[in-house]
């Protein structure tokens, strides 16, 4: 069979592809052990068009994702999960079951096209479900498999998640989702030992759409490695697109996280493919990909606590400090005390819509103090959510349920005397109305990070820090996501991506003496706005 085809691959469908037929001819090739029979039929059932009262039906489809599941010894494929689309951009998934491997293992290849005839449709009753589609196909005794040259749809059967829906939590648990994204920051690859005694491989990569929204990724194991064996390769790389096929949202007391899924996921770095050639020709080549260290030790200037009132233009700095005892927080929700209470949403995603309700966030002023001072700071709902390992509404739960909002959760006075490193924003907010009260964009509880910055110090170690009397102020900010510490997950298994604990190593700070401000009037607030 001979043709041309004109097609769009930017909108595979059918009304895009016009065929003319030139001359129509049947016959085999064998390749290694396998024949292929070369045609065309006539009656091509689409895969939305399937349900379970089909029976004999054939499909014109391409294999977007092929895995082989072993045996014990690792020696044989006991069975084959495919994952196929059609023209339409239609997924499904599919399974050649343990007997009949034999006949289909070497006929199967991934990123190929075939017609195939008279497989089983059934429903799709497992857990994990890796694209959505609630049917199943079955290869059986029946089942031909024809190699197809002439398939004009999707190349690779993406479907890209919007971020917004992601950090909106809009997206149910164990749905399958596709991210692009530029490579913003990657953390040191974590190596350790699973409770099953297996050891484990984890990369923390935070991505940026197009749009400037971040999502946190966590790879874990194959995927980890091959992202280090990227980077590692190509030391002078300045931007990185990568693509997560089949992967999925991870949510853990509203942290959220794009990770694989088992190894169905597929992994795109910096491929030559459309997607990532346009995607990276939009993004701003002069983007720099780099580590959490980098953040913390190269790209910004660390201050201590007593320059940071002489700054006078707006600016990031870091200063490393331990949280004082003089702590407050601010949740700021409609809990429902009081009624149906009617807000308006002034963000842009918003455009003035009125809401009747609003999720619980955290705002948690902080006192904050080195060898030369104290500082306000402000710590808002991303970065709290991942130290406290809860969020605002299970906290107010918590409150609601004891009837006692005087006392802190154990959740907030577990930060006291807890050293971090803060990347801050010194605001023309702070500049103009000489507020000293400043926002956290970003925080790590990283120990040789802070070990880094403790040999900045540079002040006499007499310095008393009760001279320093820092008042405290809200100061409203948008937030920044870090999500060093940020909780991942790999099948059913809930791991913390990083556990921050309290710093028990010698440091050159031990000679200071840090004296507590305790504030008698601390208690939870809670605002209904």
């Amino acid at each position: 069979m001979f043709a041309i085809i004109y097609h769009s691959r930017n909108f595979p469908s059918v009304e895009a592809v016009i065929v003319i037929l030139l001359q129509r001819s049947l016959h085999t090739a064998s390749v290694g052990c396998a024949s292929y029979r070369f045609m065309a039929p006539k009656n091509i059932t689409l895969l939305g068009q399937l349900d379970l009262s089909h029976e004999k039906f054939t499909l014109k489809v391409r294999v977007i994702r092929l895995t082989k599941q072993l045996t014990y010894d690792k020696k044989k494929t006991f069975r084959i999960d495919i994952i196929l689309v059609d023209e339409e951009g239609t997924k499904i998934e599919a399974q050649v079951p343990s007997r009949w491997v034999f006949r289909f293992e070497k006929m199967l290849a991934e990123n190929e096209s075939y017609y195939i005839e008279n497989p089983q449709v059934g429903e799709n009753t497992a857990d994990n479900k890796f694209v959505n589609n609630s049917n199943k196909l079955h290869f059986c005794p029946i089942t031909m498999v024809t190699k197809s040259n002439d398939f004009v749809g999707p190349l690779y059967g993406f479907s890209f998640e919007n971020y917004q829906t992601i950090i909106g939590n809009n997206i149910l648990e164990k749905t399958p989702v596709d991210v692009i994204g530029h490579v913003l920051l990657y953390f040191p690859k974590e190596t350790f030992m699973s409770k099953h005694g297996k050891e484990t491989r984890r990369q923390n990569v935070q991505i940026q759409d197009l749009e400037g929204r971040k999502v946190s990724v966590t790879l874990w194991d194959e995927y980890a490695q091959q992202f280090v064996d990227y980077v590692s390769n190509n030391p002078e790389e300045r931007t990185v697109i990568i693509i997560i096929q089949f992967g999925k949202v991870s949510d853990y007391r509203g942290c959220l996280s794009v990770s694989n899924w088992y190894f169905v996921t597929k992994l795109y770095i910096n491929a030559n493919i459309e997607e990532i050639l346009l995607f990276k020709n939009t993004k701003d080549s002069s983007s720099l990909l780099y580590y959490e260290t980098d953040e913390f030790l190269l790209k910004h200037d660390f201050k201590p606590i007593t320059e940071i009132q002489e700054i006078t233009k707006v600016s990031r700095v870091i200063v490393l400090g331990t949280v004082d005892e003089d702590i407050m927080m601010n949740i700021e929700l409609n809990d429902g005390s009081n009624g149906k209470k009617m807000f308006v949403c002034s963000s842009s995603i918003c455009n003035n819509k009125v809401v009747v309700s609003v999720l619980p966030r955290f705002k948690i002023p902080i006192r904050v103090q080195d060898p030369t001072g104290v500082i306000s700071l402000t710590l808002f709902d991303g970065d709290a959510n991942r130290l406290l390992r809860k969020n605002a509404q299970e906290l107010l739960e918590i409150f609601n349920e004891d009837g006692n909002t005087a006392i802190f959760p154990v959740e907030i006075t577990d930060l006291l005397e807890r050293k971090f490193a803060f990347l801050i924003e010194v605001s023309e907010y702070n500049l103009k109305n000489k507020v000293q009260g400043y926002s956290i964009r970003k925080l790590t509880a990283d120990r040789k990070i802070h070990s880094e910055l403790e040999k900045k110090f540079t002040v006499d170690e007499h310095v008393d820090s009760d001279s320093f009397n820092t008042a405290t102020f809200e100061v409203t900010s948008q937030e920044t996501t870090n999500f060093k510490d940020a909780i991942s997950f790999t099948g059913d298994n809930i791991t913390p991506a990083s556990n921050v604990e309290k710093s028990t190593a010698t440091s050159p700070l031990a000679k200071y003496r840090f004296s507590k401000v305790v504030s008698p009037n601390a208690e939870l607030k809670r605002n209904l706005s």
